[in-house]
């Protein structure tokens, strides 16, 4: 019985019977054609080798294909109805794999569908990032000939062409190998005005292959592609042989990137890629805004988990305000070294000062210790770890240091007002307030303007904004999160409040809407 016949009747679904196992939910077009059903067979195959102790069953999206297999007595499932079926079966979780291409429409309907009492988690399709379309783009070339005029047969999108770009980026890369490779789409951009490039190609050689960028070499290969409609590819190129090779479908290669989707997402349900800190690793870690209930699950899990934790302390406090944001992670037998750190404006004094820092990060490391400096906010945005890093790069392994992100002080203090930081086709910069004369001008080139270190300067920030209209769209928080928070509605109100370095400024200069 062929796969399409058999394999979502409720009591076929294939594999073992324990229901605490993820399943795995095959999401497929569908397809009436023997092509198809071969093609499915094939990739059935592929996931049951590489995975024999998860229950596979198929769903499908196509309410034609439903119609027509329910005509001939054979039904099967759309995605809804597999997933109630593996429910009734006693299934706890299932990743949905779904067979596209790229994640357009189809892929669209199928993720964030909920079945009472299970845990679904959906992969990603083909095409569903820069790594996926290098991959896919050399496999592609393994399937062509390089000096032979190809076309690159996508599916593509009429309704929203931002949904082409990974079939235009795929393109691009398989021509930087094989220039005689062109892409067309039965739908949307580019359609069909490439196939005027073969004219001129193929001299002498009148024939073309056709490399479908499809799952399933199905109607449009046999309709659009082949088919006697004046329309049809085949009577738009004239007197030209046309070979159609092997869709994507029945690849091993691409197979195999759809199974290493599945396996992320079955990662992701049985959480077996928890982050878990690494000895002789050093992780830079941010703490938030300062409020201790704002720390990151996995900031937590490292900071519990540290041999040796650094806490950067400003020369004008008494105490560190990261270190009292994470106290109630810490262990007595953690080692902690509060550092100090200058606010001069001496690059080189600067850099002294972290290098012996980093000296102490190496040896630890190198004891197999594992690492910890907490700083507040994210450690990419003004942070002392912008030094310390720089100076370990140069002197260990890159894949010895990471960074755990944490909430910034901006996203915190927008928090406390009703107005999205942006929203459509807004810009936001952020950006220092030191400079007024840059500040002005970062005004004219985004929508949101969000101002750091601007305690000592608000009283020419408000000048600068009255100036451009700009003074009642200005809001401040000084110290966001923290205990002796400041929220100013105007800023005007703040000039000659103590308002201390913690202070972040935005201003909500227009908005730009959605190109039309």
């Amino acid at each position: 019985m062929k796969l399409l016949e058999r394999k979502i009747i409720t009591d076929h679904i294939k594999g073992p019977m324990d229901p605490s196992l993820p399943a795995i939910l095959l999401a497929a077009f569908g397809s009436n054609s023997e092509a198809g059903r071969s093609t499915y067979e094939k990739i059935d195959k592929a996931f049951e080798q590489s995975f024999p102790d998860h229950r596979r069953i198929w769903g499908f999206t196509s309410k034609t294909v439903k119609k027509r297999m329910s005509e001939r007595n054979t039904p099967i499932a759309d995605v809804s109805e597999a997933l109630e079926i593996l429910r009734a079966e006693g299934v706890e979780s299932c990743a949905v794999v779904p067979l596209f291409v790229i994640p357009g429409e189809e892929y669209e309907r199928i993720t964030g569908l909920k079945v009472s009492g299970m845990k679904i988690h959906t992969a990603l399709p083909l095409l569903a990032g820069a790594q996926d379309i290098e991959r896919v783009a050399s496999l592609c070339l393994s399937m062509i000939q390089k000096d032979t005029a190809t076309i690159l047969a996508g599916h593509g999108n009429g309704s929203d062409s931002s949904l082409n770009a990974p079939l235009l980026s795929l393109e691009r890369h398989i021509r930087k190998q094989s220039e005689h490779a062109f892409l067309a789409t039965f739908d949307g951009e580019p359609g069909v005005a490439s196939l005027e490039q073969f004219s001129s190609l193929s001299g002498q050689n009148r024939s073309i292959d056709v490399l479908p960028l499809l799952m399933v070499s199905g109607v449009h290969v046999e309709d659009d592609v082949l088919g006697e409609k004046p329309s049809s590819w085949k009577n738009i190129l004239g007197d030209y042989e046309l070979s159609i090779l092997p869709s994507l479908g029945m690849h091993p290669g691409i197979q195999q990137v759809f199974i290493d989707h599945c396996s992320a997402a079955l990662d992701t349900l049985t959480s077996r890629k928890a982050f878990k800190p690494q000895n002789g690793h050093f992780y830079a870690v941010g703490v938030g805004p300062g409020a201790p209930d704002l720390l990151t699950r996995r900031a937590e899990t490292v900071i519990r988990a540290a041999d040796v934790i650094i806490a950067p302390k400003s020369a004008v406090t008494t105490e560190s305000l990261a270190l009292e944001t994470v106290a109630d992670c810490l262990r007595p037998d953690q080692q902690i070294l509060e550092h100090v750190y200058s606010m001069s404006r001496d690059l080189t004094r600067t850099m002294e000062n972290w290098s012996q820092i980093a000296r102490k990060v190496k040896e630890y490391c190198n004891e197999g210790k594992k690492v910890v400096q907490i700083t507040l906010g994210d450690p990419h945005l003004y942070s002392t770890t912008a030094y310390l890093m720089s100076m370990l790069r140069e002197q260990m392994d890159e894949t010895l240091l990471h960074i755990i992100p944490g909430i910034s002080a901006f996203q915190a203090a927008a928090a406390s007002f009703t107005e999205p930081l942006t929203s459509q086709e807004d810009r936001m910069i952020l950006m220092s307030a030191q400079d007024m004369d840059a500040v002005s001008d970062a005004l004219e080139r985004c929508e949101t303007l969000v101002l750091y270190k601007c305690a000592s300067v608000l009283d020419q920030l408000a000048t600068l904004l009255e100036q451009k209209g700009l003074i009642d769209q200005a809001r401040l928080v000084c110290y966001a999160e923290q205990e002796q928070q400041l929220v100013f509605n105007d800023i005007r109100d703040a000039v000659h409040t103590a308002k201390g370095y913690m202070a972040t400024a935005t201003i909500h200069v227009r908005r730009k809407s959605w190109a039309v």
